[in-house]
């Protein structure tokens, strides 16, 4: 009973927080796409990178920022050389408003903002720095179409305030039983702050055909039950060597020299990403017409 109290108390502040501390994502520029989890090792950041490139493969520009504050692992993935006055938790550190932050190119579409090192004493202020990262990217939504947030595992106020202002948030995870309920927990927690219609599923490491649908559907089983609604999947992953070998091996851009089955599942996971931000585009311009 007091553990639970304590959740209560918990849950309440972080409200509280958000009302005090809720950022403004300025419309009409760069969407934010949020990548989360409730458990670690189930391919976030892999996500992340295959889907900035699957979306600059459709002509977009797209920014990736390392939002993991404690286990930073995107410069590692692409074997870049970080400068280290240069990333997220130097950024925060520093605190120096209107110095905006420098970006590294990937490649003609794909730029990184990199992070480095572990900040534990970042995690007392997290909704504060989160929404002092959110202020410093806005510059980069006039020149960037989507900038992409590969968050830390888990739910807490720092991804609580960055998923909050999200357009789109996927939300990964894998067959396993302990990963759909980690995923469940994440999704009942997240769903007291933020619109459960801007969270999408992604099934990784599927082993059969079906086996994304049927996670898929365990989990929107709990979900119906105990919160009312269901979220839909974005896409099934299948599991493939191929992309262990890329990761260890640093082959970044990597999406080429996967099986068609993964290049499909992101290009489809990108088409809908970029139907949604021109359907918007289009409504807002008909409206703007209309004003006029």
């Amino acid at each position: 009973i007091d553990g639970m109290k304590d959740q209560a108390s918990v849950l309440r502040e972080m409200a509280r927080l958000r009302q005090l501390h809720q950022p403004q994502w300025k419309e009409g520029k760069a969407k934010l796409v949020f990548i989360g989890s409730g458990k670690g090792g189930v391919g976030k950041s892999f996500v992340a990178l295959a889907l900035a490139q699957a979306l600059g493969q459709k002509s977009q520009k797209v920014l990736l920022v390392d939002a993991n504050l404690a286990n930073p692992s995107l410069h590692v993935m692409t074997n870049v050389v970080v400068d280290g006055k240069e990333t997220v938790n130097a950024l925060l550190q520093r605190g120096r408003r209107g110095h905006v932050p420098v970006v590294m190119e990937l490649d003609e579409k794909i730029s990184l903002f990199p992070n480095e090192g572990s900040t534990e004493q970042l995690f007392a202020g997290g909704t504060d720095n989160a929404r002092f990262l959110l202020q410093q990217l806005q510059p980069f939504a006039r020149v960037f179409d989507f900038i992409i947030l590969d968050s830390q595992t888990g739910l807490n106020s720092w991804n609580l305030t960055l998923l909050q202002q999200a357009h789109r948030v996927f939300l990964i995870t894998i067959p396993e039983p302990t990963a759909i309920i980690d995923t469940y927990l994440y999704i009942k927690a997240a769903s007291f702050y933020a619109n459960p219609q801007s969270m999408h599923i992604v099934v990784n490491q599927v082993y059969h055909p079906k086996g994304g649908e049927e996670t898929h559907e365990k989990l929107n089983m709990a979900l119906d039950h105990f919160l009312h609604f269901r979220v839909p999947l974005a896409c099934s992953i299948a599991f493939d060597l191929q992309v262990r070998s890329c990761l260890y091996k640093q082959m970044f851009p990597f999406l080429g020299r996967l099986g068609e089955h993964l290049q499909q599942a992101f290009a489809d996971m990108a088409s809908h990403l970029l139907e949604k931000k021109l359907h918007k585009d289009a409504v807002k311009k008909q409206k703007q017409g209309v004003a006029l």
